[in-house]
């Protein structure tokens, strides 16, 4: 389908519902301005040549194309990474790169500029990969070039949290995406564990889950008056480097609870001393730590 639309410059947004786009000639008749241009005439646009458009037009024909509302699925095949089509989430979504040998160098990879990615842990491999290695791991193999083409990722981990010290991967899969963060403050790294949230144990549980990842990757202490959660000193020393904490100072990587948007945490506690921290569980859920 893309194919026919570029042969035709029909251009159909990814997602986004807005209605195609068709250059049209501007000369009288329709065809003399075109033609003075070098371009095909009005009905022969069938072999338009795309390639011959101002570089600044075809970029933005190529944002247009490969901008969608979905987020899209990082995999990898025989050690390639792919970014699925949201709609068909076997095959690539960036299908502008199969044109032609120019456009695969011109859009490769391109599209994540334009939209979120997200990396789940990934339970076909043996061992199994958690997000944050498989990214950390990704962009070893990355060309320098493209690293910084990145602007929103999401890692999602499928940890249960039960116990308190699996919540977060090791941090040796952390250390090289907050040094990633550091280099390209522009990125937004969204880190979500599945043991971060409240329904299947409870709010406790879940404020423990949050002060835990706060003292462990933030280095910020508080004295819980609730529950008995032992943060065990060699967790902590686990995120820490030659230069401090992994993530402090780091505000383009943040933990986030796996929970609905919207949540209203003082509709969910009923004692007096869960309602002290319903501020910090709020903005938990609504910035992240």
């Amino acid at each position: 389908m893309l194919l026919r639309a570029l042969k035709s410059l029909k251009l159909t947004p990814g997602n986004r519902g807005a209605p195609a786009t068709t250059l049209q000639p501007s000369g009288k008749g329709g065809t003399s301005d075109m033609q003075a241009r070098g371009l095909p005439a009005q009905g022969s646009l069938q072999g338009f040549p795309f390639l011959r458009l101002p570089g600044e037009l075809r970029n933005r024909i190529c944002e247009y194309s490969l901008t969608t509302t979905e987020v899209l699925q990082f995999t990898e095949h025989r050690g390639k990474a792919r970014l699925l089509d949201p709609a068909n989430k076997v095959k690539d979504f960036n299908k502008l790169k199969y044109v032609c040998r120019q456009l695969y160098k011109e859009t490769a990879g391109l599209e994540v500029k334009f939209n979120t990615v997200v990396i789940r842990f990934d339970f076909s491999s043996s061992p199994k990969r958690e997000p944050a290695r498989i990214f950390g791991t990704f962009l070893t193999t990355c060309a320098p070039s493209k690293v910084s083409w990145f602007a929103d990722i999401i890692l999602k981990s499928s940890h249960s949290g039960h116990n308190l010290n699996d919540l977060l991967e090791p941090a040796s899969h952390i250390f090289p995406v907050a040094t990633f963060c550091r280099m390209n403050p522009h990125v937004k790294i969204r880190y979500i564990p599945g043991g971060f949230e409240y329904k299947t144990y409870s709010i406790h549980h879940f404020l423990g889950a949050g002060h835990f990842i706060n003292r462990t990757i933030r280095q910020q202490h508080v004295v819980l008056t609730y529950g008995t959660y032992g943060f065990e000193k060699f967790v902590t020393d686990r995120y820490t480097d030659a230069r401090g904490i992994a993530l402090r100072g780091v505000p383009n990587f943040k933990i986030w609870p796996a929970i609905e948007d919207g949540v209203d945490f003082a509709t969910l506690v009923n004692t007096d001393e869960l309602r002290v921290w319903v501020e910090d569980m709020q903005a938990w859920a609504t910035e992240g730590i």
